[in-house]
């Protein structure tokens, strides 16, 4: 059984994919395996991820890999209670890959590691003298918190704060 989204995912014609080998949708590397696994899931299938801990890649009509997640699912069927089949539900996970691959190096170039909202409440105990509209910043280093802990970036950071209350 196949449905539309197998179709676009993969770039086949429904009636390539009918009664074909799953195999044909598995980079050329991994087939032999692949054919293992999915035996020794046939002896004892379970609903379950799919590789669990595993990078998957599929492999397009046109040649090209991408990577995915597959849950499996087996399915008894009623008319015939010795024939049990398996439901794929196959996700192509580009799109989650990339972001998390441009998350990892904008972290990996701020020393800081990722960068922060900027600190919207206040940061200081004691309110600023002739401040009226109830922001809490004295500007002093000695009633910050983040003053008492020393010249670090959060201490920069109250420093700017303070800086918008003058």
């Amino acid at each position: 059984m196949v449905n539309g989204q197998d179709i676009e995912l993969f770039g086949y014609e429904r009636e390539a994919l009918i009664g074909a080998q799953v195999e044909m949708l598995v980079p050329e590397c991994f087939r032999e395996r692949h054919l293992l696994h999915r035996i020794a899931y046939g002896s004892s299938p379970a609903l379950r991820p799919m590789g669990f801990g595993l990078k998957l890649v599929g492999l397009r009509k046109d040649g090209s890999e991408f990577p995915l997640e597959i849950s499996l699912s087996p399915v008894q069927s009623p008319e015939h209670p010795e024939q049990t089949y398996v439901i794929a539900v196959i996700r192509d996970v580009s799109d989650r890959e990339r972001l998390e691959d441009e998350r990892n190096a904008l972290a990996s170039t701020n020393r800081n590691g990722p960068p922060r909202r900027r600190h919207a409440g206040p940061l200081c105990k004691r309110p600023r003298a002739g401040v009226s509209s109830g922001r809490d910043c004295s500007g002093s280093r000695r009633d910050c918190r983040f003053h008492r802990e020393g010249d670090n970036p959060a201490a920069r950071r109250c420093q700017e704060h303070s800086q918008l209350h003058l």
